[in-house]
């Protein structure tokens, strides 16, 4: 007799636990929505029943701008008229507290994680870049995008030592050949010590030993290029208005070559000289102009007798006696 009052007793508590169950809907205790301006204060529209300890994701993609909204669970709206600029950490809203602000400063994605215990989360998250915006250092622009990288030519020759992070030194970048270069002008000539180091930082950087150059001439050029870990230098001389002298080893008979050397700049080239052939001047031994670079003979006209005019020539070497003139 007692047996069936128990089983009775129970058979009465589950069955009014089935009826309470039937009367409260369980999507009104496990479904959560994040209502406001950006959906038309739709409760379903942006909502979850999915649960992960104790906590509800909603993630929303929005334009930049400022949207109100509030949270809604279990049939109630909650707030706590608190503006938020992209994200906040673990802020308390209220049963019918007013509306939040949200200040989305930049398009992406807005996640919205919820807690039973009326908690709330907002995290941002950038759209994926398809196309890449890069700067004139090789970083892309786009918004919430880290593509890219920089590097600074560290060292000697930019004068700020070996700064990873002075933007005077950065290399600019070519994205069409994934370039990067950097050129310093007006180079004191001397030995210099560089090398690029990526993002402000010495754990990437190139060469692996440092890159050793010696500039020969003040004024000088230096361009530095890198493409992919392969580092490359030129070094262009400035241009000189070159003063040149010249030395030749022709004679008046025999070719040679003449040697020019800028007194500005101390360039020297040669070139082939053809000989140089006889100079011939009419008049006395007084009157003779000896051209530049002909030591080694001289023709003089003379007729007997008479000093300016003559019809013989004859080639002297020097010096020689003429006629009882002595020509040095």
């Amino acid at each position: 007799m007692k047996t069936t009052r128990k089983i009775s007793i129970a058979l009465v508590v589950v069955m009014l636990l089935m009826m309470t169950l039937a009367i409260i809907p369980a999507s009104a205790a496990t479904t959560v929505a994040v209502a406001g301006a950006f959906n038309g204060w739709s409760t379903t529209a942006n909502s979850t029943s999915t649960e992960t300890n104790g906590a509800y994701s909603i993630s929303i993609g929005l334009s930049a701008g400022t949207y109100e909204f509030k949270m809604v669970y279990g049939g109630g709206w909650y707030g706590n008229g608190k503006t938020y600029t992209d994200t906040c950490s673990n802020v308390t809203v209220n049963s019918n507290g007013d509306n939040m602000k949200l200040a989305a400063s930049k398009d992406g994605t807005y996640t919205f994680t919820y807690t039973t215990g009326k908690v709330l989360t907002i995290t941002y998250t950038a759209p994926s870049c398809t196309n890449h915006n890069y700067d004139e250092y090789g970083k892309c622009t786009n918004d919430g995008c880290n593509a890219g990288h920089t590097y600074t030519v560290a060292g000697t020759l930019g004068g700020n030592g070996w700064n990873v992070s002075n933007k005077a030194d950065f290399m600019t970048y070519d994205p069409a050949t994934g370039t990067y270069t950097k050129v310093y002008q007006n180079v004191s000539k001397g030995p210099y010590s560089f090398k690029c180091a990526r993002d402000s930082s010495w754990d990437i950087a190139y060469p692996s030993s440092d890159k050793n150059i010696t500039v020969d001439k003040d004024g000088s050029t230096v361009t530095i290029t890198l493409k992919g870990t392969t580092v490359s230098v030129e070094i262009v001389a400035p241009e000189c208005d070159h003063q040149y002298s010249s030395v030749t080893t022709a004679t008046c008979t025999a070719a040679g070559k003449t040697t020019y050397t800028c007194s500005v700049c101390g360039d020297v080239y040669t070139e082939d000289t053809a000989a140089l052939g006889h100079y011939y001047e009419d008049g006395d031994v007084s009157d003779v102009m000896l051209p530049q670079n002909i030591q080694q003979c001289i023709s003089i006209m003379l007729l007997s007798g008479k000093t300016h005019i003559g019809t013989h020539i004859i080639l002297i070497p020097m010096p020689m006696q003429v006629h009882g003139l002595d020509i040095r």
